[in-house]
C-alpha cells in the first residue's frame, strides 16, 4: 500500500488502536493515517511516517459483497429491530456498521470491531472525508483507519509545528542541552547599556516566544510539565503567600519586584533561597512575565530542576515559523475592536484575510473570528499553526490513494 502518515502530539514509533487520533468517524478505536501529509498535520503537530503492507481493506462507501451478504444480514437481524430493518435501504458496509451502532451495538467501536470479528479486515477506508476536526474541515483525500498496527513499519517522523505548551531556551549550545547545571556565567544584566556581567542564577529560563530566547544565542524547544509551576504573573495569592512565608521567604520581595523584572528573583544569594523553597513545596518553577523588545508581556517559566526541560527535536524552519504566527496574532489583536464591531462578516473576514497575507500566510477567518472574540490567544496560534505547517523534508510527494478493497458487486435484494 505504500507511504502513510499519522499526525500525533509527539513521535509514535508503534501505532495503538485504543488511542484516539482526534476524529471519531468510526468510533475511539483505530490509528488514521492519511497520504497527504497536510492532512495528517491537522491530527497533530508531529508527522510520523509509516509504510504498510498488504491490508484486507473495508471500503465503508463499498456496496456490501455477495460474499459478506449472509455474516453482514446476520450481524443485522441480531442488532437492529425487525421493522427498523425491513424499511432501511442498507446498501454499503458504512450503512451497515452506522445502523448497527444507532440500535442493538449502542457506539460505532463496537459496531467496528463486531464487523471485524466477522468479516476478518485490518483496516478501514473512508473516501473523501468530510469532517470537523479542531473546528476546521477535512475535505481532501481519504483515511486509512488501521485496526491491525502490527501491519505499519515505522521509518520516522517531523515535527511541521510547534506543539501547544512548548517553552524555549536561547543558549551558546548549537545543539539543545541535555540536562541544564546551575553556575556562575556571563549573562546578560537586564540594565541597559551594562551588557553581559556574570551573575549567579538559581533557575534556567525559558519563553513561550522564540525570538526572546535568541536573544540568548541559539533556540532550541523544551517540553515543560503542564502543572506544577508557582504563578507569579500577578500578585501572590493569599494561599501562595502563606506557603512561601512558612518556610522563611519574604512575599513581599516578590510582590514588589516590577513585573518586567520577575526573573531577577532568582539571583544571588535569595535566589538560592528562594529556589530551595519552590523545590520543598513541591513546585517545578514559577510562572512569570517579561517584555519582549515590543513592549508586550510574554509568558516565561523559571525552572528550578535541572532533570525537568527535555529537549524536542523541533527543527529551526519550525521553530521560526511560530514567531510569524505570533506576530500575526499579535496584528489581530491590535485591530481586533476594528474586526470585532464589523458588523458584515464579509468585512472581518477582509480585515482578517489582508493581515494573513501580509506575512505569506493563510487560514480560515470565520474560525478566527470565533477566537478573536473570545480572546483565546493559544487557539489562535494554534489555528494559524495548523493552517501553516512547515515541511522541512520537502513537501508532500505525489499522493496515490489507490488501495485494494475488497471487490464490490451489486446486491439486489430488499431489507
Amino acid at each position: 500500500m505504500g507511504i502513510w502518515y499519522h499526525g500525533s502530539k509527539q513521535q509514535v514509533d508503534v501505532l495503538d488502536v485504543n488511542k484516539s487520533s482526534g476524529m471519531n468517524l468510526w468510533g475511539g478505536r483505530g490509528s488514521y493515517l492519511t497520504q497527504n501529509k497536510r492532512v495528517a498535520a491537522m491530527f497533530g503537530p508531529c508527522v510520523n511516517r509509516f509504510e504498510i503492507g498488504d491490508l484486507d481493506v473495508l471500503n465503508t462507501d463499498n456496496e456490501i459483497h455477495d460474499n459478506d451478504f449472509s455474516a453482514v444480514n446476520s450481524i443485522l437481524n441480531a442488532n437492529v429491530p425487525f421493522m427498523t430493518l425491513a424499511h432501511a435501504d442498507v446498501k454499503s458496509y458504512g450503512e451497515a456498521m452506522a445502523l448497527c451502532a444507532q440500535f442493538g451495538l449502542g457506539n460505532k467501536e463496537t459496531a467496528v470491531q463486531i464487523f471485524q470479528e466477522v468479516l476478518g479486515f485490518d483496516a478501514l477506508l473512508t473516501e473523501d472525508v468530510t469532517s470537523v476536526l479542531r473546528g476546521g474541515a477535512i475535505n481532501e483525500g481519504d483515511l486509512l483507519i488501521l485496526l491491525s498496527p502490527e501491519k505499519a513499519q515505522f521509518l520516522d517522523a517531523e515535527y511541521v509545528r510547534v506543539p501547544n505548551g512548548v517553552f524555549f531556551h536561547g543558549g551558546r549550545s548549537e545543539q539543545p542541552i541535555q540536562r541544564f547545571v546551575h553556575g556562575i556565567y556571563p549573562a546578560k544584566s537586564g540594565i541597559e547599556g551594562l551588557g553581559c556581567v556574570s551573575v549567579e542564577r538559581h533557575a534556567f529560563f525559558f519563553s513561550s516566544v522564540p525570538a526572546m530566547s535568541s536573544e540568548y544565542g541559539n533556540v532550541h524547544a523544551y517540553a515543560l510539565p503542564t502543572s506544577g509551576f508557582l504563578d507569579i504573573r500577578n500578585d501572590l495569592s493569599a494561599e501562595d503567600a502563606a506557603k512561601l512565608e512558612q518556610v522563611g521567604i519574604n512575599t513581599r520581595w516578590i510582590d514588589g519586584m516590577p513585573t518586567e523584572s520577575k526573573w531577577q528573583i532568582f539571583d544571588g544569594e535569595d535566589g538560592d533561597a528562594l529556589s530551595a523553597a519552590i523545590r520543598e513545596l513541591g513546585y517545578c518553577g514559577v510562572d512569570y512575565w517579561e517584555c519582549d523588545k515590543k513592549g508586550i508581556l510574554r509568558h516565561c517559566r523559571a525552572v528550578v530542576d535541572s532533570e525537568i526541560p527535555k529537549p524536542l527535536p523541533i527543527p529551526t524552519e519550525v521553530i521560526s515559523q511560530l514567531d510569524v504566527v505570533l506576530s500575526v496574532v499579535d496584528a489581530l489583536k491590535e485591530v481586533s475592536n476594528e474586526i470585532e464591531s464589523a458588523n458584515d462578516n464579509g468585512v472581518s473576514s477582509v480585515l482578517i484575510n489582508d493581515i494573513l497575507a501580509n506575512f505569506g500566510l493563510k487560514g480560515d477567518s470565520e474560525r478566527l473570528f470565533t477566537l478573536l472574540k473570545r480572546s483565546d490567544h493559544e487557539g489562535l496560534v494554534e489555528a494559524i499553526s495548523i493552517s501553516n505547517p512547515t515541511f522541512c523534508t520537502g513537501d508532500e510527494p505525489n499522493v496515490d490513494l489507490s488501495v485494494h478493497c475488497r471487490d464490490t458487486m451489486r446486491v439486489r435484494r430488499s431489507c
